[in-house]
């Protein structure tokens, strides 16, 4: 059994006690945070008698096979630093570090040092998304298009001081938010091209970014848009991807996606395959098309047009809570049997890159835009004072 010592003890940690406890192969050994009160709470809730305040302490305790990095993402590249100066394997939330250059180090850290660092990027390991794959990697989507990406999120919890919103702490929401997505479709679709970046800031404040914006381009043509808000009560908040493809589109509904719908054009002989992939029952409609079907100078000469529905029998809440344990399974078999985990720093590297670049590219948008503003300012005052 892989014992874990888990740093930081806030809400989303208080969940990650909760799905550990369901499991057998994994265990919290013991817990750390410098808030001393909340620690003693949270390990009395969940009936764990080892709390750290100092982390260095928790770090020798010889028990402990693994650090599990529960904090803001500022404290990662010293937290995950340290647990493996101290010989620990680490698992690290999302990103696991505010920029390529630490991750680098922690990479190469870990190289040295012969230990498992992984990052939290549970959308690996959702049922929908490889299901998706499996479309994608057996051709049956045909020539990806575009890809097209809504995520309005709630700012519930998020008051105005919230480390959230604090680039020095968060990396911003590139960085901190976005980071998942550019990793998923990234597995998915092959190392992205960042084409354009903007952020925009609340009217109100405008110390506080609740919007990104990016377009980037993915091998073979495929342009992606991806689009996210922190803006909305929580009976507001929405996700949606669409995939378009030569031969029809793919709608995946949810953060943590809990139903897919698809439209596609197939060969007549092509359908048993995709049964194979899809669950039971979720193909709804089959219409052949009696003529042959031209697709980027390929005919298609037993068209059939395909409908397809498939939602999870399970809350949103399960399906998430199912996606870290089989993260967490993948890390503790990858270090029992001293295997690459699936999320590896370096498996999910291009996603912090191209998230850098994208809050990079962004500021730069916005600086040139504020100095033209002023610049423009500066010349209708001097207009105004020409004509007075």
């Amino acid at each position: 059994m892989i014992k874990i010592g888990l740093v930081g003890v806030g809400n989303f940690a208080k969940f990650l006690l909760e799905i550990v406890s369901e499991m057998s192969e994994v265990k919290i050994e013991a817990l750390s945070s410098r808030n001393n009160e909340n620690l003693l709470k949270v390990g009395q809730d969940f009936k764990i008698a080892k709390t750290y305040t100092n982390y260095l302490d928790m770090l020798a305790d010889k028990t402990i096979n693994l650090i599990w990095v529960c904090t803001p993402p500022s404290a990662h590249l010293y937290q995950v630093s340290k647990a493996l100066e101290y010989g620990k394997h680490v698992l690290v939330e999302k990103p696991s570090a505010l920029n390529v250059k630490d991750l680098d180090k922690l990479i190469a850290q870990g190289k040295r040092a012969g230990l498992m660092v992984a990052a939290n990027h549970v959308m690996r390991f959702n049922e929908i998304y490889n299901l998706v794959g499996k479309l994608v990697f057996t051709s049956l989507l045909g020539d990806i298009q575009r890809i097209e990406l809504n995520n309005l999120a709630s700012d519930g919890g998020l008051d105005a001081d919230h480390w959230f919103w604090d680039k020095a702490q968060s990396g911003g929401i590139f960085i901190e938010h976005s980071v998942h997505f550019f990793d998923i479709y990234y597995r998915l679709f092959g190392k992205p091209k960042l084409l354009s970046a903007q952020t925009y800031t609340r009217r109100n404040n405008l110390q506080i970014e609740d919007r990104a914006f990016s377009t980037v381009e993915y091998p073979n043509n495929i342009y992606a848009s991806f689009f996210h808000s922190f803006d909305r009560p929580p009976a507001q908040a929405f996700a949606e991807t669409k995939i378009y493809s030569d031969r029809g589109y793919v709608t995946i509904e949810g953060w943590s996606p809990e139903k897919f719908s698809l439209n596609l054009m197939l060969e007549l002989n092509q359908i048993e395959q995709l049964r194979k992939i899809l669950p039971e029952d979720s193909i709804l409609a089959v219409h052949e098309i009696n003529h042959e079907v031209l697709i980027k100078s390929r005919v298609l000469f037993n068209p059939v047009l395909v409908k397809c529905v498939y939602e999870s029998p399970k809350s949103i809440r399960e399906i998430y809570k199912d996606d870290v344990k089989a993260l967490l399974r993948n890390l503790a078999s990858s270090i029992n049997n001293n295997l690459e985990p699936e999320t590896s720093l370096e498996r999910v590297r291009d996603s912090l890159r191209i998230a850098e670049e994208s809050a990079t590219f962004a500021a730069i948008s916005m600086s040139t835009l504020s100095a033209k503003m002023s610049y423009g300012s500066r010349l209708l005052e001097d207009n105004n004072k020409a004509h007075n």
